[in-house]
Formats: structure tokens, C-alpha cells, sequence
């Protein structure tokens, strides 16, 4: 069996460190708190005590865009920085829709907006001060933000290798990517013509193995219902999670009829907050051609005629 260890730059790197008071990365990026600002030095003078190499700091939503779409990327150099200026490689914390259950890391102009980014409620229908989990803008929302993050931390740290890791909000697993496997990923980010696919799933496909990674990424949930009683499930017999682009646009229901080679399409379903576009009903239908040859099936039937109205 493979050993893995942390490669920083070609050579492996054995991490030893500590992390920062969670308040005390916003000094470090914009002029605060004088306390917060000696916390901060404290904290990167403790690990260099210690005969450590590498600090944890957060990076706080409500800093890094403080308005929306307006990106702080000097709030992320400035972090890096202080880091590099201290000889030490780090570990970035994304606060962000939550930390420890609140959202007092959330922009001032997301709090404000409960009608745009909803609250979870109590029993009686009272708003609490908490944005909800159930709410695809939320998600959406925080999801961009990390983007454009971690688009600036490629951009300014991508060769040097300061940064060691990223957490992942809501992923408690540490996620590596092979040493081989970076040119491969160097490739799609570089690639800014990206036009996205439509794929429909195997059940058992090597990328549905970690349901809840899978449910983590993409907030997408599937369970394979071939052993499950016919009363208890939920979607179907054989049904395939439908891939499109970089998100799960629903899953469909396909039975191969192998008498009459006809592929009979018994339902598709749609996923939250997916617009059943042109183009995403064009691409689904190329699938099902595609499919329906895979399968050796001459021709295509719905077992509904409302199939896109299907939710």
C-alpha cells in the first residue's frame, strides 16, 4: 500500500502549528482592534516558539466582500504576506455562512436581506439569526464568494506554495489532490472556454462512492433503490442522477425495453432551484440519444407526455 504525505513544491512537508484567534485575521488584512493586532503577532510568535512551520488563519466572509461583488483581494495578500513574512507556510479557514453555528462572519448586506437570504424558524414562525440551510441562495451565495477566493489565492500563491490547505466550509475531511494529478487541474482552471456536459450516472460510478462528499460539494442526495421495497421508494427501480455542467440538474428514470429495443423514459425529476432552460433540455434530450444507442435501443418513448413538467 501507498504512503501519502503533504508535497509543498515537489518535497514532502511534515506540518507542525497552531492557529490564530478566530477574530484576529481581520488586522492582518485591513487596520483594527489594537487587541486583535496583538493577538495576531502573539499567535505568529507562539508557533515560531514551539518550532512550528505552519499557522492556521481564517479568511471572513464579511471582510473579503464587503459589499456584494466586490472582492477584497488585498485582504487575501495581505494574509498571505504576514505569513510569508513570518517564514511560514499556512492553512486558510474560509468562515463563512457559519462558524460555529451563527453567522457572525456573514457581510452586513446579507444580514439585512432576510427576504433575499432567509432565516431558519422556529415552530411559531420567528425568524432566528441564522441564515437557513435549506435555502439554495444561501448556498449560492456563499459558494460565490469562495470561488472568487480561492481564484485569488491560485492567482497569487499558485507557484510559491505558502498555503498548504484550504477548509472547506461544512467538509470536516481533509481533501488532497494527487501530485500527478495538477497539471490535469491546472488545465480546467486555465480553461476559460468551458462549455458544460450532460451525463447521465451509473448507480454504482466511482464518483457517487462518497454519498456524503457528494452530498457535502453539491448538495445533492442519492441513494440507489434496486433493494428497496417498491412501497418505500422515494424515485424509482434504476434511477440515474443527471450531470450538467458543474451541478446535479435532477435524476431520470430510463428503462431499456429490450422485446421492443424502445427506451422508455418513466420520469425525470428536477432538482431545486433548476430552470428547465433550452439548453439544458436540448443537452438532456442529446443524452438520451446517446444513451438510447449505448443501449442498442432504435427509439425513444415517454411514459408521460408532460415529461418536462415533471418535478
Amino acid at each position: 500500500m501507498r504512503h501519502s504525505y503533504l508535497s509543498v513544491l515537489g518535497k514532502p512537508f511534515f506540518s507542525i502549528g497552531g492557529q490564530v484567534h478566530n477574530s484576529s485575521a481581520y488586522p492582518i488584512g485591513r487596520k483594527g482592534n489594537p487587541q486583535y493586532e496583538e493577538d495576531s503577532e502573539r499567535s505568529f510568535e507562539s508557533v515560531k516558539a514551539i518550532g512550528g512551520n505552519t499557522i492556521a488563519v481564517p479568511i471572513c466572509w464579511d471582510a473579503f466582500e464587503p459589499e456584494e461583488g466586490a472582492y477584497n483581494a488585498g485582504y487575501v495578500h495581505t494574509v498571505i504576506d504576514n505569513i510569508r513574512r513570518h517564514g511560514l507556510h499556512g492553512t486558510l479557514l474560509w468562515f463563512g455562512t457559519w462558524k460555529n453555528g451563527q453567522m457572525e462572519y456573514t457581510p452586513p448586506w446579507v444580514k439585512k436581506d432576510r427576504e433575499r437570504f432567509p432565516r431558519v424558524l422556529c415552530k411559531d414562525g420567528t425568524q432566528t439569526t441564522v441564515l437557513s440551510p435549506h435555502s439554495r441562495r444561501n448556498l449560492e451565495q456563499d459558494a460565490k464568494a469562495f470561488r472568487a477566493f480561492m481564484e485569488i489565492l491560485r492567482e497569487y500563491d499558485g507557484k510559491q506554495g505558502t498555503i498548504l490547505a484550504v477548509q472547506v466550509e461544512g467538509i470536516s475531511a481533509e481533501l488532497y489532490c494527487r501530485a500527478e494529478d495538477h497539471p490535469l487541474l491546472e488545465t480546467v482552471l486555465e480553461n476559460r472556454d468551458y462549455k458544460p456536459r450532460c451525463e447521465f450516472l451509473a448507480p454504482l460510478d466511482c464518483f457517487l462512492w462518497d454519498r456524503k462528499l457528494i452530498k457535502a460539494l453539491f448538495d445533492f442526495e442519492y441513494s440507489w433503490e434496486i433493494y428497496t421495497p417498491a412501497p418505500k421508494r422515494k424515485y424509482g427501480f434504476y434511477v440515474l442522477p443527471i450531470l450538467y455542467g458543474d451541478r446535479f440538474a435532477g435524476r431520470i428514470e430510463a428503462v431499456c425495453q429490450s422485446k421492443t429495443n424502445v427506451l422508455l423514459i418513466k420520469n425525470i425529476w428536477y432538482e431545486d432551484g433548476v430552470r428547465q432552460t433550452k439548453k439544458l433540455l436540448s443537452e438532456i434530450d442529446k443524452t438520451l440519444k446517446r444513451f438510447a444507442r449505448f443501449n442498442q435501443c432504435g427509439s425513444i418513448q415517454f411514459e408521460t407526455p408532460e415529461r418536462r413538467k415533471l418535478s
